[in-house]
């Protein structure tokens, strides 16, 4: 298994953050990596949906966890490889923190892994500065 993590504190009330984050259809208001997503039903373990990446294919995910508001895990597959994205919201005060995680597994995780590991590393680093720059502009 391949991971990539990354986390960042938002200057945002708790549930604004879960607020924003559950709003799936809304993920591409603040998600540079996002052209599109929708969801069939409410945001809810086994949802299924789809993804449309800026600079990518239309993914279907299936949103496999969601303890609300605070945890999610959406998994998705390409060519031989499962995708598995974690994002968790902590509470902390004034301040809210979000981990993002993305763990591929299967036969050419390590190969993925190796060839756009850079990028996955980016893209969640990107993906959390707007989510906390969306968060702390829209109070």
């Amino acid at each position: 298994m391949v991971t990539f993590e990354q986390k960042m504190v938002i200057q945002a009330p708790y549930a604004k953050v879960c607020a924003v984050n559950s709003d799936v259809g809304g993920w591409k208001k603040w998600d540079p990596g996002i052209e599109e997503s929708s969801i069939e039903g409410p945001f809810a373990s086994g949802a299924k949906g789809r993804v449309k990446l800026t600079k990518g294919p239309v993914i279907d995910i299936d949103i496999v966890e969601v303890t609300h508001p605070e945890w999610m895990a959406v998994e998705a597959r390409v060519r031989l490889c499962h995708i598995r994205f974690e994002q968790n919201i902590i509470p902390a005060g004034r301040e809210t923190k979000v981990r993002c995680k993305v763990m591929l597994s299967g036969p050419l995780s390590s190969l993925y892994g190796s060839m756009v590991g850079e990028k996955i590393n980016l893209a969640l680093l990107r993906k959390l500065a707007s989510l906390r720059s969306f968060c702390e502009s829209h109070r």
